[in-house]
């Protein structure tokens, strides 16, 4: 299928890292507000830039546009996209508030197109073989998630010197200002989504803890977040965060053991299971160890251990094969185009696809709680569950 991409800024590269390896997605033109930006891209890529977004929008070979803008922009260029008939897969948010939100799920449905929004690491073979787990009832009934994206004091790393091959800067202002909750969550979301289905309700709080980020920004957004969420049976307690130590995890407990997930942004990261402690001889042996770690640690404490962690009996349960192992690199070890290749799979076969518009939606609706929990006191049930049909 041939697609376009619109925005060539900092993520747009780790788009092209991954995207010749499917040959379902045919790249024709990108374009790109920022001229400069736009010819420093082309020119290490070698595709075709366009000089106004409109060459894009009104192509009719073109049929699916990818949108790389910043999250602001995000709803605008999605609906002209739409109104121009084109299939949209969107970067993450779908859009900075549910109301637009659901006005483009509206759109999309009133016009028979496809429309899907990243991240699309639910794709990927840990988060297939978490699911494969939880159906098979390796853990018994879920009841409780643990799920956090804390991705450590990040302003301290000097963000801004963060520079793609192709040359393009992190936009440390822009995502600060956004907030990592927006930022970030749909990495956890999208996992929770396809394993419980939509989230019913949200109990949140939020605040900016770090006002001064060494670099100036517009907005007091803030950098913590901490939600509760209920799914049908199941309640998840969501972290993100860009103060606290880096912890990308998440473990899911069921009635019989755990699920453990070091880092839910890693493709190849591997999946521990524990059963319950079978007997008290097992529960005791793995008390007297965590005594004696504990004991250990304190007198030899110049070594960097993992501090406050229990010792506990976990088995690496074995990852489903996937044919296609393709990364954006050895930091982002994600593979971004998977998503894209998804939706136009899903066109071609018509059929759904895995990342719905219905997934978006409810992740969007969750998001905007969990950073703005203010405007949302009296809120009882989550529109998007109640009244859209999944």
């Amino acid at each position: 299928m041939n697609v376009a991409f619109i925005g060539c800024g900092f993520v747009a590269d780790f788009y092209m890292a991954t995207i010749n390896h499917y040959k379902q997605l045919n790249l024709i033109k990108v374009y790109d507000k920022n001229k400069e930006r736009l010819k420093q891209f082309c020119d290490y890529y070698g595709v075709n830039p366009v000089k106004s977004v409109n060459e894009i929008l009104k192509d009719d070979t073109i049929e699916l546009i990818i949108n790389l803008t910043n999250p602001t922009e995000h709803f605008n260029v999605t609906y002209r996209s739409l109104e121009n008939n084109k299939h949209v897969y969107t970067e993450k948010p779908l859009s900075m508030n549910f109301k637009d939100a659901k006005y483009l799920y509206d759109f999309a449905k009133s016009k028979k197109l496809k429309l899907s929004s990243a991240p699309s690491s639910v794709l990927n073979k840990v988060a297939k073989t978490v699911e494969i787990a939880l159906k098979e009832n390796k853990i018994g009934k879920v009841r409780l998630i643990y799920a956090n994206f804390d991705a450590g004091m990040t302003h301290k790393m000097k963000p801004w010197n963060w520079k793609t091959p192709s040359g393009a800067f992190w936009p440390a202002q822009d995502e600060f200002d956004t907030g990592c909750t927006y930022e970030h969550a749909g990495y956890l979301l999208t996992w929770l989504y396809q394993f419980f289905g939509p989230a019913k309700s949200v109990t949140s709080f939020s605040k900016c803890l770090l006002r001064d980020k060494d670099i100036k920004t517009k907005l007091n957004t803030p950098d913590f977040s901490v939600g509760c969420i209920e799914y049908k049976n199941v309640v998840a307690r969501v972290t993100l965060s860009i103060v606290a130590p880096l912890d990308r995890s998440m473990t899911i407990v069921g009635t019989e053991g755990i699920l453990y997930v070091p880092d839910v942004r890693n493709d190849n990261s591997s999946v521990y299971i524990k059963k319950i402690p079978s007997s008290k001889l097992e529960a005791a042996l793995e008390y007297r160890i965590n005594h004696y770690k504990s004991k250990f640690e304190n007198v030899v404490n110049f070594f960097p251990w993992n501090w406050g962690n229990s010792w506990r009996f976990l088995k690496n349960y074995p990852l489903i094969k996937k044919t296609k192992e393709v990364s954006s690199g050895n930091y982002k070890p994600v593979d971004f185009c998977n998503g894209p290749a998804e939706l136009v799979d899903s066109i071609e076969e018509k059929r759904d696809c895995v990342l719905s518009p219905e997934m978006a939606l409810n992740i969007t609706e969750i998001i905007e709680i969990l950073q703005y929990p203010e405007k949302f006191k009296n809120k009882k049930e989550l529109l998007s569950y109640s009244k859209i049909k999944v």
